[in-house]
């Protein structure tokens, strides 16, 4: 399992056990999860989603962050991948408090755990999947570079599949 990533303001680290209350103040927060595939969990779920995140840094050496403030060291949110539906490549997610939206910390994470996926971890495609009522998270999966290629994900119109290319990837300092 990889180290830190560190940016300008955040650190990441691989999720851990212990981050289990974090991740339930954030998947248990109905306005936060409102526009996210799955919705609102209750602490049970998120205990299995805890365990899923951890399996899979076990099988694929890649996973979700854990994001913290450099300044205080805070809990702003979670980044990384998840692996769906046997896709040929990861699948970006980024999920922060409300306290941290529109600092554009998504986009700093993104890059951070993009970087790795396809520099470390020796990834050639990661996908996105973005609901359609989300035009926060449709317009941060633009601005890294992603394209559309299926506009209806899992059989459901309003969810959409994009992809970025290793060979298109750009990274901005």
């Amino acid at each position: 399992m990889t180290s830190e990533l560190i940016t300008d303001r955040l650190r990441l680290h691989p999720v851990r056990p212990e981050d289990y209350e974090n991740l339930c103040l954030l998947h248990g927060d109905e306005e936060v999860m409102a526009l996210m595939h799955h919705g609102v969990e209750t602490p049970e779920q998120t205990r299995l989603t805890l365990d899923t995140y951890l399996d899979v840094w076990k099988t694929h050496g890649l996973g979700i962050w854990i994001v913290h403030s450099i300044d205080d060291g805070a809990f702003a949110g979670e980044c990384g991948f998840r692996f769906v539906n046997d896709q040929d490549g990861p699948g970006i997610r980024f999920c922060f408090l409300k306290s941290h939206w529109g600092k554009g910390l998504a986009q700093e994470a993104s890059r951070a755990v993009i970087k790795y996926a396809f520099e470390e971890a020796g990834f050639n495609r990661v996908l996105a999947v973005s609901q359609l009522a989300n035009q926060s998270s449709i317009g941060l999966i633009s601005e890294l570079g992603y394209t559309l290629i299926d506009d209806r994900f899992e059989g459901i119109e309003d969810l959409h599949l994009h992809e970025l290319i290793s060979e298109n990837w750009h990274q901005s300092s």
